[in-house]
């Protein structure tokens, strides 16, 4: 399990507990969530898993989905974190039987903490906790020059893996998926090398990998990627659905190939592959992207454009066949300076003079490697539109 998060911003409601809060909800039970409203809150609270043990419900959602994955109280060791405490007390909290309490049920701390920074289908950190924790590894990183590793993956064709085996196959897929890179992550973790893997949101995953070389992170995500493509309970769930495949396909086909739309024809080609794919046993397929912060630590400036540019990099991956890993190059740098262009715009903000200079080069570059040709000069004059913008 990953570290606690020793620091974070803590922000005091300006609303009191008696006023209604909006899609605010807390556990109440490990399958069950309470919305609070204002209608309610004192006939409910003392039926609650919290409020039966007098705790203002209202004041202790804000305050505990407020510090996220921060707090961590699953890890207090039958003690209760004075922090926490402190925390708790300054957005109204009674924290003398919540203290009792949680002294008393680690096991149903661990439950609020699931709910907080855990996703509920794969058991994995979830978007939250990934954002906090990218936040603290990015600034050590780039305070004490350590290595960084940001990995985006994607399961390959999930849309259609999903079309076929409906939600409840696609979401058996997506844990059977997390598990299997959990025992991988796990194995490198006894090695004492720091890793957090999360789930980004629909099919795409995030690994974070610091302090070791590139090419020991790169060793990691192959494998993670051969731990998708051969684990036997998703090529399970692929061999009962081969027949699907080949029906929607053949579907297609029967219409004449000369007269599919481009999108259709495209579509023919992928439920062929899948098709193909598993009755041969070869399972699905996983690609991903990878920035490494040290290769580019002149332009990347926060946490959250590691993972743009590792997400450009998985789009290359996707576009060059799939089922590969692509690192970030000069085409996700060209793009990286045009969103930064474009965000800054859509802001209305300027960028700094020390922004525009790198992204400037970054151009500069892009175009002085591209070979004049042809089928280049568009690609070129777009680039070149942007240094003038940039100017």
């Amino acid at each position: 399990m990953p570290e606690a998060i020793s620091s974070v911003k803590v922000y005091k409601p300006a609303f009191s507990s008696n006023n209604i809060i909006k899609s605010t909800v807390i556990p109440e039970s490990p399958q069950d969530k309470l919305e609070l409203s204002n209608k309610n809150s004192n006939k409910e609270d003392k039926k609650s898993f919290l409020g039966k043990f007098g705790i203002d419900i209202a004041a202790f959602a804000t305050g505990i989905i407020g510090i996220g994955a921060a707090l961590k109280m699953g890890k207090i060791n039958k003690q209760f974190n004075q922090k926490a405490v402190s925390i708790l007390e300054s957005v109204g909290v009674k924290t003398s039987p919540v203290k009792s309490y949680f002294e008393k049920n680690i096991a149903n701390l661990n439950q609020i903490e699931d709910v907080l920074i855990k996703d509920k289908l794969t058991g994995l950190y979830n978007r939250r906790y990934l954002d906090e924790y990218l936040k603290i590894a990015f600034n050590k990183a780039k305070n004490d020059g350590s290595d960084l590793h940001v990995f985006m993956f994607d399961i390959d064709r999930f849309k259609m893996i999903n079309t076929a085996l409906g939600h409840d196959g696609g979401d058996a897929i997506l844990k059977h998926s997390s598990d299997a890179i959990a025992k991988v992550v796990d194995e490198y973790k006894a090695q004492g090398i720091k890793m957090l893997f999360a789930r980004y949101g629909g099919e795409e995953f995030t690994l974070v990998v610091e302090g070791v070389p590139k090419y020991k992170a790169i060793e990691a995500a192959q494998k993670i990627r051969a731990s998708v493509n051969q684990n036997k309970d998703i090529k399970t769930h692929a061999n009962n659905f081969a027949e699907y495949f080949k029906n929607a396909g053949n579907e297609l086909r029967s219409r004449g190939v000369e007269n599919l739309k481009p999108e259709e024809a495209h579509l023919l080609s992928d439920y062929d592959f899948l098709y193909n794919h598993v009755k041969t046993n070869q399972g699905f397929t996983i690609s991903a992207g990878l920035c490494s912060l040290k290769e580019h630590s002149q332009i990347v400036d926060a946490s959250h454009e590691s993972v743009k540019l590792a997400d450009l990099a998985l789009e290359r991956a996707k576009q060059s066949g799939r089922n590969q890993l692509s690192k970030v190059g000069h085409d996700e740098l060209t793009e990286y300076a045009s969103y930064k262009l474009k965000d800054a715009l859509e802001r209305k903000s300027s960028l700094s003079a020390e922004e525009r200079v790198k992204l400037h080069g970054i151009i500069k570059k892009q175009i002085k490697q591209l070979k004049i040709k042809p089928e280049q000069e568009e690609k070129i004059t777009k680039l070149k539109e942007i240094l003038e913008m940039l100017s």
